[in-house]
């Protein structure tokens, strides 16, 4: 819970509050106090009749996981809440991967005897729920509010310690999360040269595709990938040279031997390339000369021969100039 002096005004520097308001009723409602540096998306309000409860997204760089909120006023029905709770976390649960639950459930786990918390440990059961609290969080020796976890992929919480300087009869659980970061998704990205395709033959590729009963978007994008691979073929050299770059940037980050290493396999990698296709493109050139005329023109173009001109003699001992005309 939170009282009302709980305002944006009073909180921390670098941090930010989200809040989810009880109107009409006593006390402030339920809020999230995170870090600036850390993406929330806004409060999704599941609270139901016997609790008040969000639910929120949590995101850092490539990790994330869906953060559960509940309170449960010690006034409310058990078997009411277990029934209103099931469905929630059923509808949860099966959209999200990595699920953590903290809340004050005013149920005393700690005696798993009375009804109560059987009803609880029945649900975490069900649930595949995981509960991490195990020290008294109430002046009077009870465990009342938990830290729960679903998770499809290895997560792990761990809990430090149990804050007992605050001035309330409850305490503050401190803990930390720990959850594995998702695998670094590997794309391979094809350049083609666009500008280079000749629109009359791609009209003419369009025009020869065979009528299909298929799917019409798998069937057109299939052509179009067949037609592209023959017009535009992929150009290697620019993605060598952009694993090039990469690795260069990591070597000097780190100044490691072994990057310096692979850094430089990787430019002889774009060297052969290069000299591949300065190979295919000038054996490409000279095939389709008719005339040793053709292969000469075209040999002084890829030289950058220029044609030699011949400019007027000049005596520089008398200053005159000597101009030989033909007629």
């Amino acid at each position: 819970m939170v009282s009302m002096i709980a305002m944006p005004s009073e909180t921390p520097t670098g941090y930010a509050l989200k809040h989810l308001p009880r109107p009409n009723r006593r006390g402030g409602g339920l809020a999230l106090i995170q870090s600036s540096a850390i993406h929330t998306t806004p409060l999704c309000n599941i609270s139901r009749p016997s609790f008040e409860g969000f639910e929120t997204n949590i995101s850092h760089k490539k990790c994330s996981i869906c953060l559960v909120a509940i309170y449960r006023p010690p006034s409310s029905s058990p078997a009411k809440y277990f029934n209103e709770f099931s469905d929630v976390m059923s509808s949860i649960i099966a959209t999200c991967n990595d699920i953590i639950i903290v809340g004050d459930f005013n149920i005393h786990l700690d005696t798993p005897h009375i009804p109560s918390a059987k009803g609880l440990i029945s649900i975490m059961d069900d649930m595949n729920l995981y509960q991490h609290v195990h020290e008294p969080m109430h002046i009077n020796g009870h465990t009342l509010d938990f830290v729960m976890t679903f998770s499809l992929t290895p997560v792990h919480v761990q809990v430090n310690e149990v804050d007992r300087s605050v001035s309330s009869d409850r305490f503050a659980v401190l803990f930390k999360l720990y959850f594995d970061r998702p695998p670094n998704v590997k794309r391979k990205f094809c350049v083609r040269k666009w500008k280079a395709i000749d629109i009359a033959a791609l009209n003419d590729e369009i025009n020869r595709l065979p009528l299909s009963t298929g799917d019409p978007s798998s069937v057109y994008t299939q052509c179009m990938n067949s037609i592209t691979q023959r017009l535009a073929p992929p150009t290697e050299i620019v993605i060598e040279k952009t694993k090039c770059h990469r690795l260069e940037r990591k070597w000097r980050r780190g100044s490691l031997t072994v990057d310096r290493e692979i850094y430089q396999s990787q430019c002889r990698q774009l060297r052969l390339s290069r000299d591949k296709a300065k190979s295919d493109f000038i054996h490409g050139k000279l095939r389709n000369t008719s005339s040793p005329n053709d292969t000469h023109t075209i040999l002084n173009h890829l030289l950058h021969k220029q044609k030699r001109v011949d400019l007027p003699q000049h005596d520089f001992s008398t200053g005159s100039l000597s101009l030989s005309l033909v007629v």
